[in-house]
């Protein structure tokens, strides 16, 4: 028989190459190649490449299972591995065109793509391979893409990549009964750290049949750097609004390159009233916006911190009026104003025989607010007041009290002896510098003593010791020097003295 006939060839044949081959081609005529290919040497002897990829051809055809398998177990270079690619590849083309409702054709077609995927990969191709490994849903994949650099090659396959990255999340929170895991999975971090690679255009296009899964790649973009995404700002409106809405008005107020009617239209569809508001001041009209919180929030204080923000006037009188006939405004008004609205303004619209719940409390703390203030008023006048007082007084203290001045001192204008003889007249200005007369603009017109018309006017003791003749003197001095202490001035227009 044929199996005992093959069992014997090893013992026939033993290294003899050539005569291997001849049996083995007398098998292949005789249609019993399967039962002589689990005695054929692979190496000691190794055959001719042609008699390894016929028996490669021959499990195409009819044991695709012990194709992947011997694909796996044989060297890889005793066969032409592009051979046997292009045999595969037809062969899988052929199937997948190929219609059929039974799942035959899909399991042939998943053995064919995992020959694929190995061929690829031991022919050094690893990039030819990564879509296969997508398709199959091999789990190593991202090591696949990261240890060969294969982030170009991932510009096409972004679609998958994610997709296959939400399958294994989902089973990874099935198998761990995980209540919360988190949502931006491994190929959305490649993609955004990959962006030079992997252009942000090209993925946006891709992912643009699954919103979920672009709605996640652009919020991690924009994590990493708002200008990534600052052309897609109309795109992630919608997106949020669909996926991540309380996070919208976040969006909205953080972003200045979305569409303003174009994203009040997209709240409007949603009836998201607190967004329609945000936009609505954003884009001026703020009396509709005012009337959206009035008439479909109903909230008071939202109505007050929005006319706050805008601080128009016009705006203020629209909420007063709205509330003239409705008490519960009023109240709130009363309670919440502050200090932006005088509440006589308001107390004066109250229609006689208007009933308000909660009037008079709302007024009593009105009247304890404002008493409030005026204590905290009347309580930091006294205090400026006494500061006022006591660095009066001690300005006064320091600019009259008396100057020591030793024989050595100089003059810092001119570095000479301010005492240079008895007549020699210096003046010590207020700031306490001490100068010559001289040193200072318009000194030079001083005498070096009181003027005698001036001393004559003093009123008590010898006339040079006159206080109103010291007086008059030194508003003469004052009038003269124009430019105050020259130490001072010098300092002021940046001069080193």
């Amino acid at each position: 028989s044929f199996a005992k006939a093959a069992r014997l060839c090893p013992k026939v044949c033993a290294q003899d190459a050539k005569r291997w081959e001849d049996w083995i081609w007398v098998f292949a005529q005789k249609q019993h190649l399967q039962t002589i290919i689990p005695y054929v040497p692979t190496d000691s002897p190794r055959l001719g490449h042609l008699v390894y990829e016929m028996m490669l051809g021959h499990f195409l055809t009819h044991d695709r299972n012990a194709l992947l398998q011997t694909i796996k177990d044989w060297p890889k270079d005793i066969y032409d591995i592009s051979v046997i690619i292009v045999a595969v590849q037809s062969e899988l083309d052929r199937s997948a065109s190929t219609s059929s409702v039974n799942g035959s054709v899909a399991a042939s077609s998943t053995i064919l793509m995992e020959c694929l995927a190995e061929l690829y990969i031991a022919n050094r191709q690893p990039g030819k391979a990564l879509p296969f490994f997508l398709r199959l849903r091999r789990p190593n994949v991202f090591d696949l893409i990261r240890e060969n650099n294969l982030f170009t090659d991932v510009q096409d396959q972004a679609l998958l990549l994610v997709e296959f990255d939400h399958e294994l999340m989902g089973k990874r929170k099935k198998e761990e009964s995980l209540e919360v895991y988190e949502e931006r999975n491994d190929a959305i971090t490649l993609l955004v750290d990959h962006i030079h690679s992997i252009p942000i255009g090209r993925v946006v296009q891709q992912l643009q049949s699954r919103p979920y899964y672009l709605f996640l790649y652009l919020d991690a973009l924009m994590t990493r750097d708002p200008n990534l995404v600052s052309g897609f700002a109309d795109l992630q409106v919608k997106l949020f609004a669909e996926f991540a809405t309380p996070r919208l008005i976040d969006f909205l107020r953080a972003s200045n390159y979305y569409n303003l009617e174009a994203a009040y239209n997209v709240c409007k569809e949603r009836d998201l009233v607190t967004e329609m508001v945000f936009l609505l001041g954003r884009m001026g009209n703020n009396k509709k916006a005012l009337t959206l919180i009035i008439e479909r929030l109903g909230d008071v204080n939202r109505a007050i911190e929005f006319a706050k923000e805008q601080n128009d006037d016009d705006l203020w009188e629209d909420l007063l009026k709205y509330s003239e006939t409705r008490p519960p405004f009023i109240r709130g008004l009363l309670e919440n104003v502050g200090a932006d609205i005088d509440p006589i303004r308001l107390i004066r619209r109250i229609k006689n025989g208007l009933e308000i719940p909660g009037l008079k409390e709302a007024i009593i703390k009105i009247l304890q607010d404002f008493h409030l203030q005026i204590s905290l008023l009347e309580g930091c006048q006294a205090i400026l007041n006494g500061d006022c007082s006591d660095l009066a007084r001690k300005l006064q203290k320091d600019q009259t009290s008396g100057f020591f001045l030793t024989s050595k001192a100089q003059c810092p204008i001119c570095t000479l002896p301010l005492q240079q003889s008895p007549q020699s007249l210096i003046l010590l200005f207020l700031c306490r510098h001490v100068v010559h007369a001289g040193c200072a603009s318009g000194g030079d017109d001083l005498p070096s003593q009181p003027d005698p018309i001036l001393v004559s006017v003093g009123i008590s003791g010898p006339a040079e010791r006159g206080l109103s003749g010291k007086i008059a003197f030194a508003s003469v001095v004052r009038a003269k020097i124009d430019q105050g202490c020259p130490v001072c001035h010098k300092r002021s227009e940046g001069e080193r003295t």
